[in-house]
């Protein structure tokens, strides 16, 4: 058994490694928003929503790829040895950024520079250009809270299969698993067809039907149905595939290239902050009863239904 201190020093390092991880993320977000400006540049205006469907099924197939592969390497090698391979990865990337320096320095020439280097003011200057546009900001609004409610879904339906009896055959972890196979496929579907199918229905209203997915996997849940929840979640997750590559392409096409690296790290920010949120939010509450976070999934999906109503 653990003793107290034991306890506060695991407790603790959790606590350092997720903020460490957020900082990741955040960080991530800033490196990958720097290549917008020459997304603009190089892509085409009405070829800018396929180019970002492409975009996010690389993105998809990678982190899928990478997990698995990941897997593998820690069932063979010591953690120590896969540290450093991840380590000559980036150092791979790094040269072969390198090599490309002289073709990326040839765009860069014709990108404008804000000349205001205070970050702080810069984020809050972005933050206001997207308030003021009530259309972008209420899509983003509603795409980060869609996004969000995934960082509170797989840990509710890990607690979930526990009382359910469908799918005996096959065991929790490969349950949780499919889900999350599920998820991932839905959206790299939804990123191929996003150029292609409902073209002409409006961001907004992509994001109303996704809220009525979102209420229909918590009415799954208090029903008690596996089923419907890997259905519903795979509908939900086959619309924001569609709707993540039209949101990006819109924010590129919309606004100036030397804003758009910081728009688009704003527009980032937001959407990763509310995952850790929401899988802090549910969980706490299924410490209470699991009926309690299947309920706070239908006021969440009803705080996105009044998001769409207070926001015109």
């Amino acid at each position: 058994m653990l003793s107290y201190v034991d306890y506060r020093n695991t407790l603790t390092l959790i606590f350092c490694v997720a903020i460490l991880n957020f900082i990741s993320d955040l960080s991530g977000n800033y490196s990958s928003a720097l290549i917008a400006p020459f997304t603009k540049k190089l892509v085409e205006k009405k070829d800018m929503e396929q180019a970002q469907g492409l975009i996010s099924i690389t993105s998809q197939l990678m982190n899928v790829l990478a997990t698995f592969l990941g897997s593998i390497l820690l069932s063979f090698f010591q953690k120590r040895v896969v540290a450093y391979f991840n380590s000559f990865i980036f150092l791979f990337v790094g040269i072969g950024f390198l090599l490309i320096k002289k073709d990326i320095k040839l765009v860069e020439e014709d990108i404008r520079n804000i000349k205001n280097n205070n970050t702080f003011k810069n984020t809050l200057t972005n933050f206001r250009v997207l308030f003021k546009d009530k259309n972008v900001f209420k899509i983003l609004c509603q795409l980060s809270l869609l996004n969000g409610f995934f960082g509170g879904l797989t840990p509710i339906f890990a607690l979930f299969i526990n009382n359910n009896n469908s799918l005996k055959i096959i065991s929790n972890p490969i349950k949780i698993s499919l889900l999350s196979g599920i998820i991932t496929l839905s959206m790299i579907v939804g990123n191929d067809l996003s150029s292609k199918i409902l073209k002409n229905v409006s961001l907004s209203l992509l994001n109303i039907i996704s809220t009525i997915f979102l209420l229909f996997i918590s009415i799954s849940f208090i029903l008690n149905n596996l089923y419907l929840i890997f259905f519903n979640s795979s509908i939900l997750s086959l619309l924001l595939g569609i709707i993540s590559p039209r949101f990006s392409a819109m924010i590129i096409n919309k606004y100036p290239t030397e804003r758009l690296g910081g728009i688009i790290t704003t527009t980032n920010s937001l959407l990763v902050i509310t995952p850790p949120i929401a899988s802090i939010i549910f969980p706490s509450l299924a410490n209470i009863s699991l009926i309690y976070s299947y309920i706070g999934f239908s006021l969440y999906s009803l705080l996105l239904f009044l998001l769409n109503i207070l926001i015109n």
